[in-house]
């Protein structure tokens, strides 16, 4: 076989990695190898806001709290045993007693003898609710920035009008005060709720108060009972309050075994000094650090040579305004460096970036403030050049306590040690105490050693990207040794970021798999491209956000195709993508010209056959590529020609000119639909060659060629540094989604794979993604850049004009300069394409070819192999051309819910269950009166007349009309939720503990669905709960009499993932993977249909054929999997078990 080279390439996105391979032989021919899509489960929900683990997190949290309530109840009662208070009769007795009322027995504690049963009960009851401790104190100037941080507030907020209103009740105890002002007028019945979440009256309890009131209450019955002595009571407390610290972790703080030993031993480890921990971000080192990256990407110009350049002196000017008032902007450092001759330049992302840089010394300093603390004294301390532990500078080592220790005490104690070490810094004491409530938190990407490396070479004018360049080059000497033939899974547990975050990491350990598996085929490849989503580095809620916006924009866009449609009296369907642009224009621009402000006609707008009004790029598209709405102005036709390849300010003159800035500065203002800030920019640059505009032409090739996102610079990294290539060097680079999508739509078929709008349905457009990334190489791109600019010169001035020359020129020198390849290949390249070249010629056809049509595959395997034998004639292939199979990845592990989490209450009605649920009094409409399920008469007399007036058609609408905040039933009960009667319910399992004790648990889930057959020889399937199985020692067992009654033979399992094809009559149904269990009762399945996201229920009939087969990681299907019922995870009968036992 003939020498080829191998180039790779990645679409890695939520649940898919696209992946092609591409070759050329010494010969120069190019062709594509192979190409296919992987897709798994991204671990999200498919609905609601968390990830699965984030839900497994939050059940476990539950079960947490409920054991530590339980050992606290457990604790208590073996202490008042062990101390002979009460025998094991009396404590059994007093548990097992039904009190409904503890509150007054809690009240009478505090002046009359309790019997000890009744004094068990009161601590007992104050196991179960110890009252809130806002465990992280978060100060009242403080920004929430998370959720939980918001909900930390509104929690404080709840506690302190407690706080004020039971100070001013003079009640001795939160029990007297509850009893006294918590009941329902003329009712002994205490109304006081906590669990309705931003409740106006929400009240909460601080922890304080109940200690208060437990205390109180032992003390006082020490009156009838002396055995309990100040120790005894004090060793009860301790019991009832006692809480492990935040950073010893849970579990028993000895046990050098346990999983998990705390938050400071899960701190990462930094890659450029892999033996050290990564510092805190809250920091002196942290801030600065932060600050001199956002600084680094701006431009440094010296206005009297035009170089490009920072100075020491530039640079420790910035640093020393950084830390002497806590922050700085883009105005500020332009004022500082003006006297030495330098201006700066650079972009609004910038400009936030570096504001978002100040997050500890902003907070320090207006501490210090606040405290009459001269922030110079905290400076004078300062040394941004020391890292290591205890040597750093006060401000450090101040951030670093307040961010290592996050219970209150331990910050205190950590804090006055600090004090004593700098004690000759004269501290008041205010100062330490609000340090002790105010809230930092947060790591570092790095360590502090790093940090101050890099501080370090921007105080001596190396900007840290340059910085940063050369300390990775010595890291990849000193990992080339280490390199591997294959991505080891061990390598990614290296990046603390990526190990916990499961959503990223499931979608770099597929692509590794796919990878590894295309290394086992090809060999070593000599290049690799990789376009990582940016969804991949967005959280579910960004996600979930970014998703509504695009349905937001699909409802536009077809709210615009119809009205085009009724302007133009033809059907939807005929409405083009250049007539939705021109509308979105014509309305953006207020129906104006946006040169000349003339009025345009919107008929005539709509006729992109006409040349009365025109598109125009507002930056000649040659310059940047850069074809979105924002570089897009309607404009009248004469207006365009005359504009040529100049910007709207180069072209307009006087009052035109004028009112064209006049009108744009009005579209930027508008409080309704701006144009945004890129836009404006574009309409806004003055020449096509100062200072500004060489950012703007210059920045699309940095921001744009490589992709800088942290998450693609990981995968970037991991492959460099632990694969073996081809080559002398390590050849990966990221490229951002945009230019993949842009060259998608210019080298594929209009109507298949490079279509405007991409066939989302067929999992096989990550394929075609990856096939336009693998001909996207830096030199590819700049090639590609430079034909378009090219082509833009003959439009205008003609092939043989001089300024097409010139260009062809100094692109080839340019090029060739830093690629291997000679400036005749390059003209070649420009001059002969007829459009941008890919690296791959007619790339078109053959993506047809190998994808086939997005719309579905017709061609059989027969079919597929002779057109690609009859177009690559002949030509052998390491893998011979094989029709694309979505590869799938089979979820086969024993885990996941067994059943819905909330337990779900039957009743029976003639022999039939009825689910029973609960729902908010409210919420209750007048169609449900009828299935209310009570039988409390003043409840229904209440609702009733409620649904009396006709317009009514919630309960809450009755509440709003008569103004009520609580819902009563006619003798003055409040409502807060009544039971609804459902649908009649066959699917559930119950949960025993014993005869008495047991839960109904609603919708078991399904393991895994058997294909068997019957006595009759009939097709039948049935699905495997998790209920009905036994895990045991490794193995699966059935429960015994769970198989159906008319089992005869086993045939398959099904698990979801799994690829099925249905046969009936002789004759292929269905085709596809398996997803889950429709309706098991009628033998309904969901599968999703070859290739494609389209979720299809499928029967199977009595007498269907059922055919498994696998398809490898490369998207190859193999022969039919024929499996035994012995050969397979062991699903015995737990009877054939006990038998063998």
């Amino acid at each position: 076989m003939e020498k080829r080279q191998y180039r790779f390439a990645f679409d890695i996105g939520i649940g898919s990695c696209g992946w092609a391979v591409v070759s050329e032989n010494e010969t120069g021919n190019r062709r594509i190898e192979d190409a296919g899509s992987r897709i798994f489960d991204s671990g999200e929900m498919k609905e609601g806001k968390d990830r699965k683990s984030q839900k497994r997190r939050g059940f476990r949290g539950v079960r947490r709290v409920l054991r530590r309530r339980s050992h606290r109840k457990y604790r208590l009662k073996n202490y008042l045993r062990y101390v002979h208070f009460m025998t094991d009769m009396e404590i059994r007795c007093a548990s097992e007693a039904s009190m409904n009322q503890i509150l007054p027995v809690k009240v009478r504690g505090i002046d009359e003898k309790l019997t000890k049963a009744e004094l068990l009960q009161a601590l007992i009851h104050a196991c179960n609710h110890r009252g809130y401790k806002d465990f992280y104190e978060v100060t009242e100037t403080d920004e929430a920035e998370s959720q939980e941080e918001e909900d930390e507030k509104i929690n404080q907020a709840a506690a302190d009008r407690l706080d004020r209103s039971f100070e001013e009740s003079h009640c001795r105890t939160i029990s007297e005060y509850i009893c006294r002002y918590c009941t329902i007028p003329g009712t002994d019945r205490i109304d006081y709720r906590n669990r309705f979440y931003k409740n106006e009256n929400r009240m909460i309890i601080r922890r304080k108060h109940v200690e208060n009131e437990v205390c109180t209450i032992l003390k006082k019955q020490r009156e009838w009972y002396p055995e309990l002595t100040d120790q005894k009571i004090e060793k009860i407390m301790e019991v009832i309050f006692s809480q492990r610290d935040f950073e010893d972790g849970p579990g028993d703080a000895s046990d050098k075994y346990r999983r998990y030993t705390g938050f400071l031993e899960t701190l990462g480890y930094c890659r450029f000094y892999p033996e050290e921990r990564r510092g805190f971000r809250n920091t002196a080192l942290g801030d600065v650090y932060a600050a001199i990256n956002a600084l680094s990407q701006y431009r440094y110009v010296h206005t009297d040579t035009g170089e490009a350049k920072l100075t020491q002196e530039a640079a420790a000017k910035m640093v020393s305004y950084i830390m002497k008032q806590g922050s700085l902007t883009r105005t500020q450092a332009a004022k500082l460096l003006k006297p030495l001759g330098i201006a700066i330049y650079g972009s609004n992302d910038v400009d936030k970036t570096l504001a978002k840089s100040f997050r500890f010394l902003k907070e320090m300093k207006k501490i210090a403030e606040k405290c009459q603390v001269a922030w110079e004294s905290l400076l004078s301390e300062t040394d941004l050049t020391e890292y290591e532990e205890g040597k750093t500078s006060l401000l450090n080592q101040l951030g670093t306590v307040c961010s290592m220790y996050q219970t209150p005490h331990r910050k205190e104690e950590e804090l006055k040690k600090l004090h004593a070490k700098w004690e000759h810094v004269h501290l008041p004491p205010a100062f330490w105490n609000a340090l002790k409530r105010h809230k930092f938190n947060g790591t570092s990407s790095v360590s502090y050693h790093h940090m101050a490396d890099a501080i370090e070479a921007f105080l001596k004018g190396d900007i840290y990207g340059n910085f940063q360049w050369n300390k990775q080059k010595q890291l990849d000497e000193k990992q080339e040794s280490q390199r591997e033939r294959l991505l080891s899974a061990k390598v990614l547990m290296q990046d603390e970021d990526v190990k916990d975050n499961p959503v990223v990491l499931r979608s770099i350990n597929e692509t590794r798999k796919v990878l590894n598996c295309l290394i086992r085929l090809y060999g070593a490849p000599a290049e690799i491209h990789v376009e990582v989503a940016d969804d991949v580095a967005r959280s579910y809620l960004e996600r979930k956000r970014i998703q509504k916006m695009q349905r937001d924009h699909e409802k536009t866009r077809g709210a615009i195709k119809k009205k085009i449609a009724e302007i133009l009296h033809c059907e939807e369907s005929e409405v083009k993508g250049s007539q939705i642009e021109r509308y979105k224009l014509y309305m953006e621009q207020e129906g104006k010209c946006l040169y000349s402000g003339r009025e345009l006609d919107l008929e005539m707008v709509l006729d992109t056959q006409s040349h009365a009004y025109e598109v125009d790029h507002i930056i000649p598209y040659s310059l940047i590529l850069d074809n979105t709405l924002a570089n897009k102005a309607l404009v009248c036709g004469n207006e365009n020609q005359a504009k040529g390849q100049q910007t709207p300010l180069m072209y307009l003159k006087g009052e035109k000119k004028e009112a064209f800035i006049e009108r744009v500065k009005a579209e930027k203002k508008r409080t309704s639909h701006p144009i945004s800030n890129k836009k404006y920019d574009y309409l806004m640059l003055a020449t096509l060659f100062g200072k500004e505009a060489k950012e703007i032409l210059t920045g699309w090739k940095s921001r744009n060629i490589n992709d800088t996102r942290y998450i693609t610079k990981y995968v970037v990294g991991l492959i460099k540094n632990h694969l073996q290539f081809a080559g002398e060097k390590a050849r990966v680079f990221g490229i951002r989604g945009h230019i993949t999508s842009r060259f998608r739509k210019e080298w594929l078929g209009k109507n298949t794979w490079g279509s405007e709008e991409k066939c989302r349905t067929n999992y096989l457009n990550h394929a075609a993604d990856a096939i336009v990334l693998a001909n996207l190489s830096k030199m590819d791109v700049e090639i590609a850049m430079d034909y378009e600019k090219l082509r833009q010169i003959r439009r205008h001035y003609g092939e043989m004009s001089i300024q097409y020359d010139h260009f062809l020129n100094h692109a080839a020198q340019r090029i060739a300069a830093v690629y291997p390849i000679t400036e005749e290949a390059i003209r070649k390249q420009l001059v002969e394409s007829k459009r941008t070249p890919s690296y791959v010629p007619n790339l078109e056809k053959e993506v047809d070819l190998r994808l086939g049509n997005p719309e579905g595959e017709t061609r059989s395997e027969e079919e597929y192999r002779a057109e690609t034998e009859m177009y690559y004639e002949g030509a052998a292939f390491v893998v011979k051309p094989h029709l694309p199979y979505v590869s799938m990845k089979v979820e086969r592990k024993f885990r996941g819910e067994i059943a819905d989490s909330n337990p779900i209450r039957l009743v029976e009605e003639n022999g039939i269950q009825y689910k029973i649920s609960r729902s908010k009094v409210e919420e209750l409409k007048r169609e449900q009166l009828s299935k209310l399920y009570t039988s409390d008469g003043y409840l229904i007399e209440a609702l009733e007349k409620a649904f009396e007036n006709k317009d009514v058609k919630t309960v809450k609408d009755y509440m709003e009309k008569e103004h009520l905040d609580v819902f009563r039933t006619t003798n003055g009960q409040p409502v807060r939720k009544v039971s609804i009667k459902g649908t009649a319910v066959s699917n559930y399992y119950k949960k025993s503990i014993n005869e008495t004790n047991y839960s109904i648990l609603g919708v078991p889930k399904y393991y895994c669905v058997e294909v068997y057959t019957n006595s009759k020889g009939q097709t039948k399937i049935w699905g495997l709960r998790f209920v009905d199985m036994i895990s045991y020692e490794g193995k699966l067992y059935l429960k015994d009499g769970v198989r159906p009654a008319d089992y005869a033979r086993h045939v398959m399992y099904l698990f979801p993932g799994e690829y099925i094809e249905v046969e009936k009559k002789g004759k292929i149904v269905y085709e596809g993977t398996y997803q889950n269990v429709y309706n098991i009762n009628q033998g309904v399945l969901s599968i999703k249909v070859k290739n494609t996201n389209a979720l299809k229920p499928i029967s199977i009939g009595n007498k269907a054929g059922v055919f498994k087969y696998a398809i490898s990681l490369n998207g190859r299907k193999s022969g039919m999997v024929k499996e035994g019922e012995a050969g397979y995870p062991c699903f015995a009968h737990c009877l054939s078990k006990k038998e063998n036992d």
